[in-house]
């Protein structure tokens, strides 16, 4: 959790959308759930970050 328009969000939110698209995280996925994550999960999609309101 981060403060509305905490920098650090953004920053954050870059490495993941990074890690996803290197296919780090759905390997994650796999490795502890033992199947493949579905194309349109957030674990293999990368979705917009969220805006407070």
């Amino acid at each position: 959790m981060f403060n509305k328009g905490d920098p650090l969000a953004a920053e954050v939110n870059t490495v993941i959308t990074t890690l996803k698209g290197e296919g780090f995280i759905a390997k994650l996925h796999e490795t502890w759930f033992g199947a493949k994550a579905e194309d349109t999960t957030s674990t293999v999609a990368v979705l917009d970050m969220p805006k407070a309101k």
